[in-house]
C-alpha cells in the first residue's frame, strides 16, 4: 500500500484510524470531481434556459456572467482532478524543434500574460524525441509559470531547447535566491506550496506527467549567481 503522505484519520474514540492509500484518495477525488462537474453543468443548462426565456437585457447579461463563472469552476475542477489522478502517456516520435515551436504557440494561447517575459531559444541540430504532446505541454506550462511566479517581474525567464546524446534537453532559467536544500523533493508530494491560496499540486502533476513519458525533471541552483535552472530531459525518439 502506498501511503498518502501522513494521511492518518482518527476513529470516533480518538484512536488511529490508519493510513489511506493513494488509490482510495484518487478514487474519491475522481468521483467528487465528477459529481461537482455534473452539478455545475446542470446550473449552466438552467441558466441557458432562463436566458432564452428572458427578454430583459440586464437579466440576460447577469445570466451570461453566471454561466462564465460556472464554466470557470468546471474547468478548475477538471484541472484539479487531472493533476491528482495518475498520468497515462501515449508516446509518439516528434521533432524536438517543432515541439519547441508548438510549445511557444501553446504558451501564447493559454498564458498570454507571461509570454513577454519568456525568452525561448532553440539550438540546432534537431532530433526526434518520445513525447505525449498534451501531457508535456501541461508539465512545461506549469514549470514556466512557476519560474515566472518565483522570479523578479522585471527579469526574463529563458527557455533553452537543444538536442543532447540521450534525446532532448529543456532548460528553464530564472533568477532566484531562495533555499534549494530540498530541491530534489520538489513536486514529489501533493498539497505542498509556499504560495498562499495555492493547492500545491502544480509541480506534483508536472513531475507525474513527465515521468509517465520517461522524461526526467531536475532543479539546479547556482547559489553564487542566484540562478535556478529547471532541467527536463526527453528520451530520443524510436517509435516510427
Amino acid at each position: 500500500m502506498m501511503e498518502f503522505g501522513n494521511s492518518h484519520f482518527p476513529d470516533s474514540k480518538g484512536g488511529d484510524g490508519g493510513t489511506v492509500s493513494r488509490e482510495r484518495v484518487y478514487a474519491f477525488l475522481g468521483l467528487l470531481s465528477h459529481d461537482i462537474r455534473n452539478d455545475l453543468n446542470a446550473i449552466d443548462l438552467m441558466s441557458c434556459y432562463l436566458q432564452e426565456l428572458s427578454s430583459e437585457e440586464a437579466v440576460i447579461a447577469e445570466l451570461s456572467q453566471l454561466r462564465s463563472a460556472v464554466s470557470y469552476s468546471a474547468k478548475r475542477m477538471v484541472a484539479i482532478s487531472r493533476a491528482l489522478l495518475p498520468a497515462e502517456a501515449e508516446l509518439l516520435s516528434y521533432s524536438l524543434l517543432e515541439l519547441a515551436e508548438d510549445f511557444v504557440g501553446h504558451l501564447h494561447k493559454v498564458c498570454p500574460e507571461i509570454v513577454e517575459r519568456v525568452k525561448p531559444e532553440m539550438v540546432r541540430p534537431d532530433c526526434e524525441v518520445e513525447v505525449d504532446v498534451e501531457l508535456f505541454f501541461e508539465a512545461m506550462t506549469e514549470l514556466v509559470q512557476n519560474a515566472v511566479a518565483f522570479s523578479d517581474e522585471k527579469e526574463p525567464v529563458f527557455v533553452r531547447v537543444r538536442a543532447c546524446e540521450a534525446g532532448g534537453l529543456w532548460e528553464v532559467r530564472q533568477g532566484w535566491s531562495g533555499d534549494s536544500l530540498r530541491a530534489e523533493q520538489w513536486g514529489r508530494e501533493p498539497f505542498v506550496s509556499t504560495r498562499r491560496g495555492r493547492y500545491g499540486i502544480g509541480l506534483f502533476h508536472a513531475r507525474k506527467a513527465l515521468e509517465a513519458q520517461n522524461a526526467e525533471l531536475e532543479f539546479q541552483h547556482d547559489i553564487q549567481a542566484a540562478v535556478l535552472t529547471t532541467v527536463v530531459r526527453l528520451k530520443r525518439g524510436s517509435l516510427r
